[in-house]
């Protein structure tokens, strides 16, 4: 768990952050694991004399596997994620993420 707390300021304008976030892995079995994350909280930023504030709530999941011999480790895995960030007037504004991946490697020795 993890939380932040972000100010900037210029000429005529600022931003803000206050920010929570927390994050688990479990491997299930050997090589399978899955993840997720969570953040929420409030991000704002002043132009001018106008304020503008919304909350933020997103949320990730994902699964990977790995395996492989000595000389050759493969791994495989995807994640999606959604979120919505909300103004005080209650207008909002909605994210959707997709991501995959896939690998092959060749560990080398280390020379001693």
């Amino acid at each position: 768990m993890s939380g932040g707390f972000d100010r900037q300021q210029a000429a005529g304008a600022s931003t803000d952050a206050r920010v929570a976030s927390g994050s688990a892995r479990l491997e299930i079995v050997r090589g399978l694991s899955v993840t997720g994350l969570g953040t929420y909280g409030d991000r704002g930023q002043i132009v001018g004399a106008t304020p503008i504030t919304v909350r933020s709530k997103s949320g990730v999941a994902g699964v990977a596997y790995r395996a492989g011999a000595r000389w050759l480790q493969g791994n495989v895995g995807y994640s999606a994620g959604a979120g919505m960030n909300t103004t005080p007037e209650g207008e909002t504004g909605k994210m959707k993420s997709e991501a995959g991946h896939a690998g092959l490697s060749c560990p080398s020795k280390a020379s001693a």
